[in-house]
């Protein structure tokens, strides 16, 4: 996997690109942000880590069709705020078609992004 991450390692609550990788592979849900019919829009996927793939299954072929190529930010987060923490991770790349699977596109992440959240992020 060539992923980045883009957070400072001195940002605090940053988290390595490996940390970004497994939150994501414990994952089971998470938002697409991409463009469909030159709108902005956000798509619910289920989200599955393969050898450091991304493979997102998404609601229908139709959306499926319209974002494929595009380059996207995959979010999921785990927030806890009644304990005052947990984590989000977003990731960046281009998606790509699955053969004989019309609503599955891949993602190998060029970007990965995380941080914990702790008490300061909910005051």
């Amino acid at each position: 996997m060539s992923s980045t991450t883009r957070s400072s390692r001195h940002a605090r609550g940053s988290l390595p690109a490996d940390t970004c990788l497994s939150r994501l592979a414990r994952s089971r849900a998470g938002y697409l942000a991409c463009s469909a019919r030159a709108l902005p829009t956000v798509v619910p996927v289920t989200v599955h880590v393969l050898s450091g793939q991304l493979r997102l299954d998404l609601p229908d072929t139709h959306i499926a069709q319209q974002i494929v190529g595009q380059v996207v930010a995959l979010g999921v987060g785990r927030p806890r705020r009644a304990w005052r923490n947990g984590w989000s991770v977003v990731a960046r790349g281009r998606l790509v078609e699955v053969p004989d699977n019309p609503t599955t596109l891949v993602m190998e992440p060029q970007e990965l992004e995380g941080r914990s959240l702790g008490r300061t992020e909910y005051l």
